[in-house]
């Protein structure tokens, strides 16, 4: 049998690429660096379901230059055990929010136990074997590569760049200590008959305020991937002339890292390319936010989400649920070190 070949970085190729998964819940974004390496931020692929490993093994892609997984909610972690697995030992660089210890397992395992039992909720389960599924293999993987300090960052930021060379350098822009000291503060005292379900939307801005952003600078342009950030981001006032594309955080939610910035009423449209991955779930971006984005973004893109019709079982917490029909599709963008953006067809 004949071995596929391998795919070799094209130092020749200086742009940036930037694909945007969605398929309606969940949210990946997977990175092509200039001269040709690979990263993938957040992964969320159900069992069964297309995501950014299949995109990643459809272009032959054998090494990851980093893999960075944002925050712990089910819409950015679910699948992302197999992306590890399937990479494990070809992974040049792990990122990931600041971790729960073993205590705060313990105590979710209690408190999904207690929401299966208590609110009847069907998915509680199968979440934490996910999440836990994600922590064994990510400390494999950790114990496997032996990673340096530069290279396995739990991210709180200020920090040294995430990776700085000739081409391009990658920085967290948050979450900072006193938002994860509170969010510590927050977590000591949930109760656990009462709790919520942290890994699932449930948890909210509690989990979300955890949520790392990148902000990535390359040639004479910036880009911002804000994950599911909430609060300002007096960054853009700085970036506002080189602002190439936004990774709209939180689904484009109002209160997402950022929006006010983006949407200010008072400024022409400045952003000159946002990209949204909608949540059905919520019905995210509201349609009067997604006309203000569309005002201040001179093109504003969404990834593809055909809805079907409501399931048959409903949603615990939700009302009227709507979901996505699974079908993901992707929203690419190439930047060039000039500042130049060309949309990147299916």
């Amino acid at each position: 049998m004949s071995k596929k070949k391998r795919s070799k970085p094209d130092p020749s190729d200086s742009s940036l690429h930037i694909y945007c998964l969605g398929p309606g819940i969940g949210e990946s974004i997977v990175l092509r660096l200039p001269g040709g390496g690979w990263g993938v931020i957040d992964c969320y692929e159900p069992e069964g379901k297309r995501g950014p490993l299949a995109f990643l093994q459809e272009k032959n892609i054998q090494e990851l230059e980093f893999f960075c997984l944002t925050h712990p909610h089910e819409d950015h972690f679910l699948g992302a055990h197999r992306l590890l697995r399937h990479y494990s030992g070809r992974i040049k660089r792990i990122w990931h929010h600041l971790g729960f210890t073993s205590k705060d397992i313990k105590k979710i395992r209690l408190t999904t136990k207690c929401r299966a039992k208590y609110k009847g909720d069907p998915e509680a389960a199968s979440l934490l074997s996910e999440y836990d599924q994600f922590n064994l293999q990510l400390t494999e993987e950790i114990g496997i590569a032996k990673f340096s300090e530069d290279n396995h960052r739990a991210i709180i930021v200020p920090t040294t760049p995430l990776i700085q060379n000739d081409n391009i350098t990658i920085t967290a822009v948050c979450p900072n200590t006193q938002t994860v000291l509170d969010f510590r503060d927050r977590l000591a005292k949930v109760i656990v008959k009462k709790g919520p379900l942290l890994l699932g939307e449930e948890g909210g801005d509690f989990i979300n305020s955890v949520s790392v952003a990148l902000h990535i600078h390359f040639g004479a342009t910036d880009v911002f991937l804000l994950g599911d950030a909430q609060g300002s981001q007096a960054e853009f006032h700085q970036q506002i002339e080189k602002l190439a594309l936004v990774k709209i955080a939180h689904h484009g939610s109002e209160n997402g890292r950022g929006s006010d910035h983006i949407i200010n009423p008072h400024a022409k449209p400045h952003v000159r390319c946002a990209i949204v991955t909608p949540f059905k779930r919520y019905n995210l971006p509201r349609q009067d936010m997604e006309a203000r984005f569309r005002k201040a973004c001179k093109n504003y893109l969404r990834t593809n989400i055909p809805i079907s019709d409501p399931p048959p079982r409903g949603i615990p917490g939700l009302s009227n649920p709507r979901a996505a029909n699974g079908k993901f599709e992707w929203v690419g963008i190439e930047i060039s070190k000039t500042g130049k953006i060309r949309t990147l067809s299916v």
